[in-house]
């Protein structure tokens, strides 16, 4: 049986220790990317949900909707969002079923809310 050195052990465990510490750093740094990009995209997302909104928004007013009643304006302004027109301070008028986005809920997990001028109240 050959005789392993004792410098050589060390060498071998430091070596060990540092390939394993170097895998983890990578592996942690490919997960905070993904969290990141994840991350990114919805935000994304909801910016393009909101400018997507305010412009049918505006484009409704050009064309002499009337927006008073807080109309549902898209029930998918883009996929998977909603994007409905409300008073702010909200009315009773917004409540009405007839006045909400009906894809809500189903086909539309989010929704953007603007005021009859066209500004943004919230983004859900």
């Amino acid at each position: 049986m050959e005789r392993i050195d004792s410098t050589d052990q060390v060498f071998r465990n430091v070596y060990v220790k540092s390939l394993i510490i170097f895998v983890w750093t990578v592996a942690a740094g490919f997960i905070a990317c993904y969290i990141y990009f994840l991350l990114v995209t919805a935000q994304n997302a909801g910016n393009a949900a909101v400018y997507a909104c305010v412009t049918a928004c505006r484009t409704a007013l050009a064309e002499g909707a009337d927006l008073s009643n807080g109309p549902c304006l898209s029930d998918s302004v883009i996929s998977g969002w909603a994007c409905d027109v409300a008073h702010s301070p909200r009315q009773a008028v917004d409540d009405l079923p007839a006045n909400q986005c009906s894809a809500y809920g189903t086909s539309a997990s989010h929704f953007v809310e603007v005021d009859t001028g066209c500004n943004l109240i919230r983004v859900v």
